[in-house]
């Protein structure tokens, strides 16, 4: 528990889990500012038709909103904030919880592959990653993983290959 009543979730991440940590740490007493570099708090659930409800409830806990703020110092009771759009600083008191990036889990991948020996005699024919060892991700996107292996099982299909291409075009301007 931090030593101080409030509390700064930056979120850069820009899906549900800052306002996630924001709404809980409201919940247990803690004073909130939600801070995001972006125009939406959670801007990402726009897309799954939760944004405004996740932001009414925010401010329905008390929590303060400063959309696109960055992070200028961080000291050891404050944060030093910017507004993107004017440069205008200014100052949060509390401990920084910090929502900026999603680190792969791929221990056990790594530790697998370098036992080649023990997988073998284990009846262990290969090793894929798949889903949170790439880095954590939504729960449609390990619906994904999870169907697109099982489609996969026992196939020769390259696990890195991607089901898709893209192309893209360069237009070069000018006389």
């Amino acid at each position: 528990r931090p030593a101080t009543d409030a509390v700064v979730v930056y979120d850069d991440d820009h899906y549900y889990m800052g306002s996630v940590m924001a709404e809980l740490l409201a919940a247990e007493g803690y004073r909130v500012t939600f801070v995001t570099p972006d125009a939406l708090v959670a801007s990402w659930t726009a897309f799954t038709l939760e944004q405004g409800h996740i932001e009414r409830r925010l401010l329905n806990l008390g929590v303060e909103l400063l959309t696109r703020h960055a992070i200028v110092e961080i000291g050891d009771t404050h944060i030093q904030l910017a507004d993107d759009m004017t440069g205008k600083q200014i100052t949060r008191e509390g401990a920084l919880v910090p929502v900026t990036m999603r680190l792969p889990r791929d221990d056990l991948f790594h530790s697998l592959r370098a036992m080649p020996d023990a997988c073998n005699a284990a009846g262990l024919t290969s090793v894929r990653r798949l889903g949170d060892c790439f880095g954590p991700a939504t729960i449609a996107a390990a619906v994904y993983e999870g169907h697109r292996y099982a489609r996969e099982f026992d196939t020769e299909t390259d696990p890195d290959d991607v089901p898709f291409k893209t192309v893209s075009h360069v237009l070069e301007l000018g006389g």
